[in-house]
């Protein structure tokens, strides 16, 4: 799933009385030992997230927000043991959220989830308005009145997929049926529940598949899977984006374009109250105005832009217990629309892809912390293959593959024989810029003029996903820790319109996924996954530049940020806190000052450290 509106922010922050948990130390004395329930919580954005709707919801930045508001029938434990992301454990398992527990068939066809007596959904938003559901209990009907949702093709939702192997998905997607025949709530008998005493409505949800599909319960952790209370969606219909309203830790407020996203606790969550007041997410679309912003004290956690990484990594004593870094599952690519002239041509796709000197991007501009991509599947996903046959940096290579397509230099060193000039769609952000760059220098030097079209995120991701856009670049990460999340989102034919955004169809590739999707032998579903990706590289639809790493550093003062290979957008808050006591001014910052390295040259001077308290009750705000 993964995919940088300067904000000029005002000096200082707005501080709230704090309430100390019993057994922590008062305001002003040595270290706080346990959490602190109170504060606002100053994170950032990169751009304005396109939707607040979970059935729309296809990049990092909206997800970022969802994760917050709503809950699935599972989630994954990406807990920690300790409070802080060095101290991070565990990866991965799934376990409870809105259903308390399920029981899945000998024959993996059928799961049935009983959902927990404890969830409601919001009662309140958007400055105490009151919902249109009032905060009652999550029920079996609104489970599936959320998973047919998005299988309607009238919400228009580009992840209807996730949901294709329940029975009698296709039939209702098709208008062949009324409602889902897979998705039933049901009533146990009396006995069974007595747990759900109150709940006017069934509170089990069995659910019927086409036939076994191994990483169905990961699926279900998906933010398009999170639930929602049909008299909101009934209420506000498609304006539903703005207005979202579920089961999380955190309730939305407001969102002023370009500025920031305001949530709040809810006091009501299931599984405990959040300990923050609210959380404010500011529209910062640099990373280097993100750094600068974090440097101030005016946000609470930056990645750390390329050429601060070693600054920062070397700074020893001073940043080692503030800074974490974890490899990401995550692919960033440009990826070639098959269906766009001169991309459906599989030989300029090739020499298109031995074009791309990965190693320098990787060298110079990404600061050596990433790690050089062969193909999609990144390391940390089950079946990445290291001995994978990809594309090496081949300029004579490429130049022969031209020619055989047909595209010979008019002159030695000139421009190729009726090749067109080729736009490259990118999003905003500085990075982007710079690694087009690069490839534009690869392309030149093969007689190929090319120049960068630079969209809002939200426009880009709209021209990819209608394949409007030949040569563009996109990321993915991972939804869930599974090569299906990878391979079948976006190269399975079906998919074209959606998620599938190079419009790439291979019947062989297509037949491999579906088997790995119904296979339960591990080590099988690995070989069918490899075998795919390699079918899959060998047509170069995608240009794997790197694979993903997150870096992050925190506030000394930040405790509960939990860093995880699904990456920095991908932070839950509920377990976040400040150490800071009630009236007092805002805690230290580590602010170091530092200089921009000179172009082309490795950051390795430290960054020296000076600490300094801003005026208790300036406000925080953005453009």
């Amino acid at each position: 799933m993964r995919w940088l509106v300067i904000a000029a922010l005002l000096a200082g922050a707005a501080w709230t009385a704090r309430t100390y948990v019993p057994g922590t130390e008062a305001p002003g004395g040595s270290a706080v030992e346990g959490p602190v329930v109170g504060g606002i919580y100053h994170a950032a954005l990169s751009t304005n997230p396109p939707t607040f709707d979970p059935a729309l919801a296809t990049d990092t930045t909206s997800v970022f927000c969802l994760l917050q508001m709503f809950d699935g029938l599972v989630k994954f434990d990406l807990s920690t043991n300790g409070t802080d992301a060095a101290d991070s454990q565990s990866q991965g398992s799934i376990t409870s959220a809105v259903a308390e527990s399920w029981d899945i068939s000998s024959d993996g066809l059928v799961y049935t989830f009983h959902l927990s007596p404890k969830v409601t959904f919001h009662a309140t938003s958007e400055n105490g308005r009151p919902t249109a559901n009032g905060g009652r209990r999550v029920t079996a009907s609104d489970v599936k009145f959320s998973f047919e949702r998005v299988l309607d093709p009238l919400t228009e939702s580009a992840r209807a997929q996730i949901f294709s192997v329940i029975e009698g998905a296709e039939e209702f997607r098709a208008g062949k049926t009324r409602s889902v025949r897979g998705l039933e709530a049901i009533t146990l008998p009396k006995a069974a529940e007595s747990r759900h005493a109150g709940c006017s409505q069934p509170c089990t949800i069995r659910i019927r598949l086409t036939s076994p599909y191994a990483p169905f319960l990961a699926t279900l952790t998906m933010s398009n899977a999170f639930i929602v209370p049909k008299e909101d969606v009934l209420k506000w219909g498609k304006d539903f984006r703005n207005h979202p309203v579920g089961t999380g830790a955190f309730r939305f407020e407001s969102f002023a374009p370009n500025a920031k996203v305001v949530l709040s606790r809810n006091p009501a969550y299931f599984g405990g109250p959040p300990y923050l007041d609210r959380v404010e997410f500011h529209i910062i679309a640099e990373e280097d105005a993100l750094f600068g912003e974090f440097l101030a004290g005016r946000i609470y956690h930056s990645s750390v832009p390329d050429k601060f990484y070693t600054q920062v990594k070397r700074s020893g004593s001073i940043w080692a217990p503030f800074f974490t870094e974890v490899s990401q599952l995550g692919t960033y690519y440009f990826g070639m629309n098959a269906k766009i002239p001169p991309f459906d041509n599989p030989l300029v796709r090739r020499a298109f892809s031995h074009a791309v000197d990965k190693t320098s991007i990787v060298k110079f501009i990404k600061t050596g912390r990433v790690q050089e991509a062969r193909g999609p599947l990144p390391p940390g996903i089950r079946g990445y293959n290291a001995s994978l046959r990809s594309y090496d940096f081949d300029l004579k290579q490429a130049d022969a593959l031209l020619t055989q397509a047909g595209f010979p230099r008019s002159r030695p060193g000139g421009l190729r024989q009726g090749f067109p000039e080729i736009p490259i769609h990118i999003p905003e952000g500085e990075d982007h810029i710079r690694i087009t760059r690069a490839i534009q220098a690869g392309l030149a030097d093969l007689g190929i003029a090319a120049y960068p079209v630079v969209n809002s995120w939200k426009t880009h991701l709209d021209l990819t996903k209608r394949g409007k856009a030949g040569f563009f670049r996109l990321g993915w990460v991972a939804d869930y820790m599974d090569a299906d999340n990878f391979l079948y989102y976006q190269f399975y034919s079906k998919n074209v319109g959606s998620s599938n955004s190079v419009s790439y169809e291979n019947a062989e590739v297509d037949s491999l996924l579906v088997q790995a999707r119904r296979e339960t032998n591990p080590l099988l579903r690995i070989k069918l996954y490899q075998k795919a990706e390699q079918l899959i590289v060998d047509d170069a639809v995608w240009i794997c530049i790197f694979y993903f790493n997150t870096a992050i550093v925190r506030q000394p003062f930040v405790h509960g940020i939990n860093l995880t290979p699904l990456g920095d957008q991908l932070i839950g808050f509920r377990n976040v806190w400040l150490a800071q006591g009630a009236g007092e001014p805002p805690p230290l910052a580590v602010k170091p000052e530092w200089s921009e390295p000179e172009e082309g040259s490795e950051s390795t001077a430290p960054l020296t450290p000076r600490q300094e308290r801003r005026a208790p009750g300036a406000a925080l705000g953005g453009r």
